[in-house]
């Protein structure tokens, strides 16, 4: 099984989802999770936002990271068992802009940090507040990775139950 994760710049809440579910998954080897950006917002420090990657540091989820920025096409999408979108523009731009036949599909409407708020201007409020909001964003991505994996359960023990 492929699942696939889209957002709109693959440099964080794609890429937060991903590593989570590769974690919750990682006894599960024919379960394949990806992620890709609809474009691709080069950070200023490199493929991935800063406050992600603080992220999965703090949470030792660095090893089920993918190394390298994807975006999103009409073939990657179709290859697919299952996509997530993190936000119903992704969606949209998808299915307009793309061409995605809307095959098995979720839109789980997790919010944006916009450019504006994240910046290159740091200060100490604006970074406490990029960090607070980050985590408030990667808890509401877990919440709907344990909501999926419970769901993607046939057996009678959840894959949830298994991994621990």
């Amino acid at each position: 099984m492929n699942i696939h994760f889209v957002s709109y710049g693959h440099v964080f809440r794609s890429r937060l989802a991903e590593a989570y579910l590769k974690f919750m998954l990682r006894k599960h080897k024919n379960i394949q999770v990806t992620s890709s950006g609809i474009k691709y917002e080069k950070e200023i420090n490199g493929p991935i936002a800063w406050y992600a990657m603080k992220i999965l540091v703090d949470h030792q989820l660095t090893a089920y990271m993918s190394d390298t920025p994807v975006i999103t096409t009409k073939e990657l999408l179709e290859k697919q068992d299952h996509v997530i979108f993190l936000d119903e523009a992704s969606h949209d731009y998808s299915k307009k802009r793309l061409g995605y036949n809307e095959r098995k599909h979720d839109v789980w409407h997790v919010e944006y940090l916009p450019p504006e708020k994240t910046g290159s201007e740091a200060s100490l409020d604006k970074d406490l507040f990029i960090i607070k909001r980050s985590e408030q964003i990667f808890k509401n991505i877990k919440e709907h990775c344990h909501r999926f994996v419970h769901d993607l359960s046939t057996t009678e023990i959840p894959y949830i139950e298994s991994l621990y």
